[in-house]
């Protein structure tokens, strides 16, 4: 199932429609710039893309502009409060200035692969929105995607696994924009996402007990997202991170190097219960 080491989405209104059409290449963009502040040395990576508008126009509006200031504040902050395990891995948040990524086209194998040499975990890209009438916006709304590295070069060897994952703030289309930071303070997507990267890239360097802790906490942080209906991809990632906990221990167990506690375990056939 998995590689080597270290998307679908459910529709919430007419305007994430309108907004996923235009996350597509078309022949002749230009490639996606290269990241500046990446980092190296063993240290795992969050890419934070510079968020795009929709609209030409959207860029004036003031309080899209401060939205966007504080949605990378609140991302920064929440990617150093990821401490999911005893032995918290090294993790890094890089801020990616000019690099907006046109749509999934933009993570061809060549490109995940890249990241996936860098340690990137996951790469957040998106655009912002808003209902324009002549100089006044309303409904404005940030439509992100959380891009796991791990799991989409995976997909090169089983292509039907959730990769790419897609969120809009606010979720639901009349709470006012002003409250999006709110929402997204409450928002799990961006801790369950990091833990199923790093559980991954664990497990590809033979940190099974520790691989098998972050798994399990995805698991644990996926199952009210499944269970409301939200999104279909997300029920996808949940038999993605259940297959990738039984694979721990089958590879555990395979390891004649290992020697730890998941030789023990009752049941392989759940091994996060």
């Amino acid at each position: 199932m998995l590689g080597r080491r270290e998307a679908s989405w459910m529709a919430v209104g007419a305007t994430v429609a309108a907004i996923f059409s235009l996350l597509t290449v078309q022949p002749g963009e230009a490639q996606t710039i290269d990241c500046v502040e990446s980092l190296s040395g063993g240290i795992y990576q969050i890419y934070l893309d510079e968020l795009d508008y929709t609209k030409e126009g959207l860029q004036k509006d003031p309080q899209l502009q401060n939205l966007m200031q504080r949605l990378y504040f609140k991302l920064r902050t929440n990617a150093k409060g990821l401490t999911l395990s005893s032995t918290p891995v090294p993790l890094a948040l890089a801020f990616c200035k000019g690099r907006k990524p046109k749509g999934e086209a933009s993570f061809n194998k060549r490109m995940v692969e890249s990241l996936d040499d860098r340690d990137v975990i996951l790469e957040l890209w998106g655009l912002l929105d808003g209902k324009q009438l002549d100089d006044q916006v309303s409904n404005r709304n940030a439509s992100i995607c959380f891009v796991l590295v791990p799991v989409l070069l995976d997909e090169y060897q089983n292509p039907f696994q959730p990769g790419l994952q897609f969120v809009t703030y606010p979720k639901a289309p009349d709470v006012a924009s002003g409250e999006l930071i709110n929402l997204l303070e409450q928002s799990l997507e961006l801790e369950t996402f990091a833990a199923i990267g790093i559980g991954v890239n664990l497990l590809k360097n033979r940190k099974y007990d520790e691989a098998m802790k972050y798994v399990c906490k995805a698991r644990i942080l996926l199952q009210p997202m499944v269970a409301s209906g939200e999104n279909e991809s997300r029920k996808a990632l949940m038999d993605y991170v259940e297959e990738t906990a039984r694979q721990i221990i089958v590879k555990a167990r395979g390891d004649a190097n290992y020697a730890g506690a998941l030789i023990e375990l009752v049941d392989p056939g759940n091994p996060c219960p």
